[in-house]
C-alpha cells in the first residue's frame, strides 16, 4: 500500500478492555487530528499565552469513558504520507478505503483485545463526508459476520461535530448566507454595511464590493474569530525570536499553528512513526490538500446518511456549537431537516435542554432513537474544546445510545 497513515492511541483511564474505541478524524481538509488529541478530548490541553508553551490536565478528557484512536487522514496530513512519487488521488472514496483498510489493520495486527469493543466513530467539518462512506464500507464488510470475526468491526455510533456534509461553494463559510445572517443577529456590523448583505449572500457573487464585505469578518485585523464569535482572532505579531510565535496569514483561520508544529516536530520520535517515515517529512495543523485538488462527494451525503438511518443499526449524533459562524447551527438546522425527511424519522419538534453536570449547556432535539442533534452553549467550530464538560456528557449519553435526556 502507498500509503502510510500515522495513528495514536490512548487507553481508557477505566477498564480499556470493556470500554467503547472513539475513532476520531478532524476535518480541514488537511488537519491533523492530533490537534484534537492535545486541544479538545486527550489527557492534557496546550495552551500558549505570551507565547509560552503551556500543558494543563483536562478534567473532561474522553479517556474518562474510551478508548482514543487519533488518526491523521487523507495522506498527507500531519504525519501521514505516501512515498509513492506518482500522484495520488485525493477524494472521499479513496480516503475512506484507506481508513478502512488502516481500521482493520489495527484490530488484526496493533489491538487484537479490542476486536469486539464499540466502535464510536467522531469527526467534525468536511471529514464528515469521508466518514459516512467509511460507515457504509464498515457495514459492507461486516455482512455475513458476527462481533468475534476476523473483519467485523463493532461500529456503533456516529458523532459530527461542526459538518460540512457538502462542500461546494454555498455550504461554506466564504459567502454563505447562514454564516452571514448569524453575524447580522449578534450584531457584528454596521447599517452601511446592509446594502451589501442582500447583494452578497448568493455564494457565486465575487464582486470586489462583496471580497470587501466579507474581509471585514474573516481578516485577523478586525479580529472577528469566525470559528467561534464570542472569541477574538490572534493579533499579528511584528517580528520576533520567539519560536512559538507565527505571523498569522491572510486566511479565515485567525490561530497561529507555528507554536504548535515547532513542538510537534522537535518531538516526532515520541510518536513511534516507524523506520519508513521520511526524514524530511514534518508536521503540520493543515497541510490545505484541499488547495491541490481533493475531490468531496458530488452533491454530499445527506442521501447516504439517510440510507444508514433506514438500514442500519446506527445511532448519530450531530453538534453544533451556538457560536460558530464556519458550520452554523442554521445550516446544522437545514441538513437535519433533510435527514429527518429522507429518512423518514420521527419529528415530535420537542426541544429539551442539554445538561452537563447539572447545568443547561445548551438543546437537544431527539429524532426517535436514531438521530439526536445538540446545540451547544459557548461552542464553535471546536466544540469539544470550547466547552469539555459538555463535550463529556455528550459522549457519555453517546455511549449509552438512547435519546439525549434534559
Amino acid at each position: 500500500m502507498p500509503t502510510h497513515y500515522i495513528f495514536q492511541t490512548k487507553m481508557s483511564d477505566q477498564n480499556p478492555e470493556k470500554s467503547p474505541v472513539v475513532i476520531w478524524m478532524s476535518g480541514g481538509d488537511g488537519c491533523s487530528s492530533l490537534q484534537s488529541l492535545i486541544q479538545q478530548i486527550g489527557p492534557y490541553r496546550m495552551r500558549y499565552p505570551r507565547q509560552t508553551l503551556l500543558s494543563t490536565l483536562n478534567q473532561n478528557t474522553w479517556l474518562k469513558k474510551a478508548n482514543l484512536l487519533f488518526i491523521d487522514a487523507p495522506v498527507n496530513t500531519g504525519f501521514s504520507y505516501t512515498k509513492t512519487d506518482k500522484e495520488y488521488e485525493l477524494n472521499d472514496e479513496t480516503t475512506s478505503k484507506d481508513l478502512y483498510n488502516a481500521i482493520l489493520y489495527f484490530y488484526n495486527n496493533k489491538f487484537q483485545d479490542f476486536k469486539n469493543s464499540d466502535i464510536i466513530i467522531a469527526c467534525e467539518g468536511d471529514s464528515a463526508q469521508y466518514i459516512t462512506l467509511l460507515a457504509e464500507l464498515i457495514f459492507q464488510g461486516n455482512e455475513n459476520k458476527k462481533v468475534g470475526d476476523d473483519g467485523f468491526v463493532n461500529l456503533k455510533s456516529i458523532i459530527y461535530q461542526s459538518p460540512f456534509f457538502q462542500s461546494d461553494d454555498s455550504s461554506k463559510f466564504w459567502g454563505h448566507e447562514r454564516s452571514l445572517e448569524l453575524l447580522d443577529y449578534h450584531g457584528l456590523y454596521g447599517p452601511q454595511m446592509e446594502s451589501l448583505w442582500y447583494e452578497c449572500v448568493d455564494p457565486s457573487n465575487r464582486t470586489p464590493y462583496c471580497a470587501y464585505f466579507k474581509e471585514q469578518f474573516l481578516n485577523s485585523k478586525v479580529q472577528i474569530n469566525p470559528f467561534n464569535i464570542n472569541d477574538k482572532c490572534q493579533k499579528k505579531t511584528s517580528s520576533s525570536t520567539d519560536e512559538f510565535t507565527d505571523d498569522i496569514s491572510e486566511s479565515s483561520y485567525c490561530y497561529s499553528w507555528k507554536y504548535l508544529e515547532n513542538y510537534m516536530n522537535k518531538n516526532k520520535q515520541s510518536f513511534n512513526l516507524g523506520d519508513t517515515f521520511p526524514e524530511g517529512h514534518t508536521w503540520q495543523m493543515c497541510s490545505y490538500i484541499d488547495e491541490i485538488n481533493y475531490v468531496h462527494t458530488e452533491g454530499g451525503v445527506i442521501s447516504n446518511i439517510a440510507k444508514l438511518l433506514q438500514e442500519k443499526d446506527i445511532f448519530i449524533v450531530i453538534v453544533s456549537g451556538l457560536e460558530d459562524a464556519v458550520s452554523t447551527y442554521l445550516q446544522n438546522e437545514q441538513d437535519v431537516q433533510k435527514l429527518i425527511n429522507k429518512a423518514k424519522l420521527t419529528d415530535d419538534g420537542d426541544i429539551k435542554a442539554f445538561l452537563s453536570n447539572y447545568q443547561v449547556a445548551g438543546v437537544v432535539s431527539s429524532y426517535g432513537n436514531k438521530l439526536q442533534w445538540v446545540r451547544v452553549k459557548d461552542g464553535g467550530y471546536f466544540t469539544f474544546g470550547d466547552n469539555p464538560s459538555a463535550g463529556l456528557s455528550l459522549l457519555e449519553q453517546t455511549i449509552i445510545r438512547e435519546p439525549f435526556s434534559g
